[in-house]
């Protein structure tokens, strides 16, 4: 016999088993439950492996369990039968037998047909586990076995080991144990849960009792301090992890509840001893839920046979025993003034113009548009296309302005307008619900769907000029939270005041909804959502309209969903303009007399012909991923070079959008026996491309032609993401955009200086759903280009690198000033897809190479590699691909005095890191020389200062990241007093084992000279 089941047999509750037993089944009744407590102690012993930071569910929970359940009965224990007990007892040892998994059974979790239940019924774990390539990790492992564990109480329940008499108890005790983890309300079944089971126990009775005693095993006893201290769960390094630290936090500072029991009648009162609020504040929240829980198993308790009726637990428990320690107890909690947060997001210092509403609804508006035609799709309707995007606007009888936008997508239901609509900075878009349509959408039909709103505010800036906001949404039918298709209107009527709801089904009456003529309709008949805002009068004025459609061409150059401003088209064809080239594949040549002129005015023979090219890009077709299309132009000029050596000559070409105006060929000059410099000719060049593009479309694209100071379209690229125009045109310093690299100047890109290049680019990039860029809360610049957008854009142009010289291969468009993160890197579409293995971009010592060249020709021989570090882009595509596909080492090579990096072997699987989404890739490599700290700017993983910190870098990187940064910038610059100083103060924390040595000059060996 156990030491546990000798605690449990001497508990109050077994003794009266015991004595109430009939005579002759006595010994049987209760050899029987001896033997099944006895069985299921050493089980519930190795739960861990399933819940191994799960607060205890062992046989202490069992003890705890039993003892309480003596304490809610108090003397009407004496009330129990005979086998009411027995089941009780059974209970306690049983409920939580279902945590016991083997190895076997952990593992083949997946194949569970229960598996597939607890998915469909929890979509956030259902997105947990297809973001993990439907593999399950050990999050989810734990809480699909906290979900089931209850279910499972049948698999360790049998019939011949539970007879009371001739009768088997199993199916009414599995009832009892996973009743415990299904809502109160299901003891109401009469029958599962028998009042009168034999003539001789209540079953619901007992299940409540089970119930009470589980949710109120609330105490130290089941988070040991020392285990605790174990698990290392103060600091937490997952979502389980931090779950369980909650849990174990809130027990270690309970001594748990003192129970007495009046009459039947049970008061409960609560001790602890928090040491911090947030413990403090986590009891409270669980004492509500048990009170609660009290309310609704009293409101069980009068379907119990009588003589359990007038039993009842107090639903209010006495918290005067949670005494604070060492702190002042309070709500003393950081909070947000929330009037002035609206203010400061409806003010002028987020959005930079009035009229950004608009943009605001219409990026809404072509989300939801778009997102219904994948929904369409989902659904089997290839092909669907939403209905154009209207926007109207009008004076209303009283004289007020109105501006409305329509849309034909998604609508909003109940459970998105509850979530998200009104709860700014909750946007749909970054929930776990839509997140998981996301995935449900790629499963069938292929494609990611990613929407331009991110923030949660759009709605908000309606406020900007207006003072009324009327809704009319009817939603389409979703999966995943069952909200079926459901029209309702909503009134805001200004910021502070309560809105007005008002839904279809439950028959409201709301006004008519607004619009121009003053139509009946009040709720919507077609799927979508209209919002109107009312203007207010001060913000209305003469030519409101005019500059309504200046700011929508702003806003809009080509939209997947067409957009109509009171009935008129806005914007170019979106299939034509990403589709038709902007020009054909030209040659121009200047005629003997341009040449003559130039000659004479640079006193110099050209010795070949001079005239331009004009080369289309048609990135749609050249784009191997669909998230890329556009079509842009490179101009370049014919010349030969060494005419032009030591000249110091440069030239502009201007390209206007207006037919009436000249294009000019300009050059600038030093005349050098009048010693005049910037001299400047032109010549007239108008006649060599009056028909070379189609200006209409130009027009189009640019909207340059009504502004005549400004339509010039040298150098510019309209970026477009979504059908949203991107702010490309960067008026923010240090915020980068999408341009031409520096071989041009900012004003004049068809422009070169000494290096006697000329090039221009110009035409439209439409970026789609992933290939976003990273912009401020108020769209109106762009805070970062990811590495997956310079990917595609460099791939689908790299005809450009047959005309750019080698210091810019794969490095024409400028701001890329920044290594990409390695995981960036890993998961772009075209690195995943292997496209970028076929492109010659390693540097070896037989030239330029692709990876897959490498790969099929490695023999086991080093191979040198290189690539250049000073083009961020370059260097973080091959660097990363050189650490997906090899094994590397930095050797020194005796013969030359120098460092290489070589590969030294095929790698197949890639050795995944915490931090490798935060690296540069290549950051830390093998030297042969384990003296050496770093050199090249690699760091060497040899060294024992390195190894240090590759050891701790999830401590470093997640509470002394800029520390960890420091430390690497002063090895990199041979800095070893300042690394030491860094090395000195992180010695301070307890938290790290930091070596006692410091570095020196000889860790640097000869740093200085090779610039590390």
């Amino acid at each position: 016999m156990s030491t546990i089941a000798n605690v449990i047999y001497n508990l109050e509750i077994f003794k009266h088993f015991e004595s109430s037993a009939s005579e002759e089944g006595k010994h049987k009744e209760i050899a029987m439950v001896k033997e099944n407590v006895e069985k299921c102690i050493p089980l519930l012993a190795i739960y861990y492996k399933a819940f191994p930071t799960y607060t205890l569910h062992n046989t202490q929970h069992i003890v705890n369990i039993v003892h309480l359940c003596d304490q809610l009965l108090g003397n009407d224990i004496k009330t129990l039968s005979s086998l009411e007990a027995a089941l009780i007892i059974l209970a306690a040892v049983y409920h939580d037998i279902g945590m016991v998994f083997n190895d076997d059974q952990i593992s083949n979790i997946v194949d569970e047909e229960q598996f597939d239940q607890f998915l469909e019924g929890n979509y956030k774990a259902k997105l947990m586990f297809l973001e993990n390539d439907r593999k399950i990790n050990d999050n989810l492992a734990e809480w699909y076995c906290r979900w089931m564990h209850a279910q499972r109480v049948w698999e360790f329940l049998e019939d011949d080991e539970l007879k009371w008499g001739k009768i088997s108890l199993k199916t009414v005790l599995g009832n009892i144990c996973e009743s415990h983890n299904e809502n109160v309300e299901n003891l109401s079944d009469d029958s599962r849960f028998n009042s009168n089971f034999l003539g001789q126990a209540d079953i619901r009775f007992c299940s409540i009792l089970l119930r009470m005693a589980d949710i109120l095993d609330f105490d130290n006893t089941r988070s040991p301090k020392s285990v605790y201290e174990f698990l290392e769960l103060s600091t937490p390094q997952n979502n389980l992890e931090a779950f369980s630290n909650i849990e174990w936090s809130k027990h270690l500072a309970s001594d748990g509840f003192t129970i007495k029991n009046f009459e039947g009648k049970i008061e409960l009162t609560f001790t602890a001893g928090p040491e911090h609020p947030e413990v403090e504040r986590n009891i409270q929240e669980f004492l509500d839920i048990i009170e609660n829980e009290s309310t609704r198993c009293n409101n069980i308790l009068s379907k119990c046979s009588e003589r359990w009726r007038k039993y009842s637990i107090s639903p209010h428990i006495d918290r005067s025993g949670i005494i604070s320690q060492n702190y002042q107890k309070g709500n003393f909690r950081l909070s947000l003034a929330e009037r002035q947060i609206i203010s400061l997001l409806t003010g002028d210092d987020i959005y930079g113009s009035a009229f950004e509403f608009i943009r605001e609804l219409l990026q809404n508006a072509i989300d939801s548009s778009r997102m219904r035609e994948f929904h369409m799709e989902y659904l089997g309707h290839q092909g669907y296309k939403s209905e154009p995007i209207q926007i109207t606007s009008w004076v209303d009888k009283e004289g007020f302005r109105w501006v409305r936008v329509d849309d034909y997508g998604m609508g909003i239901n109940q459970y998105i307008l509850k979530n998200h609509f009104l709860k700014k900075g909750s946007s749909f878009y970054k929930s776990d619900y839509f997140k998981l349509l996301q995935q449900e959408y790629f499963h069938k039909v292929g494609k990611n769907f990613t929407p331009i709103s991110r923030f949660g505010i759009g709605l908000l800036s309606c406020f900007i000029l207006g003072d009324k906001i009327e809704v009319s949404t009817k939603s389409i039918e979703l999966p995943i939270v069952e909200q079926p298709a459901q029209a309702f209107r909503l009134l805001l009527d200004g910021l502070e005041t309560d809105y007005i709801l008002q839904i279809a089904t439950e028959n409201h009456v709301p006004n008519p909804y607004p619009s121009e003529n003053g139509g009946p309709q009040r709720f919507r008949k077609e799927i979508g959502t209209s919002i109107a805002v009312r203007i207010k009068g001060d913000n209305d004025f003469w030519g409101f309209e005019k500059d309504i459609v200046v700011a929508l061409n702003e806003y809009i150059t080509c939209s997947p969903i067409p957009i109509f401003f009171n009935g008129k088209k806005l914007g170019a064809d979106f299939t034509q303009t990403i589709s038709k080239a902007l020009s054909q594949n030209q040659i121009y040549k200047f005629t003997n007399e341009e040449i003559k002129q130039v000659e004479k005015d640079l006193k110099i023979e050209l010795g070949s012909e001079l005239g331009f090219e004009i080369i289309p890009l048609d990135l749609t077709h050249s784009s191997p991923i669909p998230n890329l299309k556009g079509q842009i132009c490179f101009l370049r000029l014919i010349y030969n070079e060494e005419s032009f050596s030591n000249k110091n000559i440069s030239w502009e070409f201007n390209l206007p959008l207006n037919n009436n105006k000249t294009i000019v060929f300009k050059y600038s000059y030093t005349d050098q026996l009048r010693r005049e410099k910037n001299l400047t000719s032109t010549i007239d060049i108008t006649h060599q491309f009056k028909d070379s593009f189609s200006i209409t479309q130009l027009n189009d694209i640019f909207h340059l032609s009504n502004n005549h100071n400004n339509d010039d379209i040298r150098g510019l690229l309209k970026l477009v993401h979504n059908g949203i125009n991107v702010p490309n045109i960067n008026r923010i310093r240090h915020f980068p955009a999408i341009v031409f690299n520096h071989i041009f100047s900012k004003n004049d890109l068809f422009y070169s200086h000494y290096d006697k290049k000329g090039y221009a680019v110009f035409g439209i990039i439409y970026l789609q759903d992933n290939l976003i860029p990273d912009f401020t809360i108020s769209r109106n610049a762009i805070k970062g280009i990811n590495f997956s957008i310079y990917s595609s854009l460099y791939f689908a142009s790299m005809k450009l690198n047959e005309y750019v010289s080698e210091d810019f291969y794969l490095n024409y468009f400028d701001n890329a000033h920044n290594f990409f993160p390695l995981n960036d890197v890993l998961k772009d579409e075209l690195v995943v897809k292997g496209y970028w293995d076929k492109i010659s971009l390693i540097h070896t010592e037989s030239g330029r190479v692709s990876i897959e060249e490498l790969r099929n020709t490695f023999s086991g021989k080093p191979i040198r590699v290189g690539y250049p570090q000073h083009k961020p882009f370059l260097a973080s595509l091959i660097a990363s691909l050189l650490y997906k596909n090899f094994e590397l080492r930095y050797t020194f090579h005796e013969e030359e005095k120098a460092y290489y990096l070589s590969i030294v072997n095929l790698k197949n699987i890639i050795q995944e890191v915490f931090e490798i989404g935060e690296r540069r890739p290549l950051l830390f490599v093998e030297f042969d020389n384990d003296k050496l700290v770093c050199h090249g700017g690699y760091f060497n993983k040899n060294h024992k200062l390195i190894i240090w910190i590759l050891r701790n870098e999830t401590i470093l990187f997640k509470t002394f990241k800029q520390y960890l940064i420091q430390i690497l910038q002063f090895i990199l610059q041979a800095n070893a007093v300042a690394a030491n100083n860094v090395l000195s103060h992180l010695r301070k924390s307890s938290l790290l084992n930091v070596p006692a040595e410091n570095i020196d000059e000889k860790d640097f060996e000869s740093l200085a000279q090779d610039n590390c």
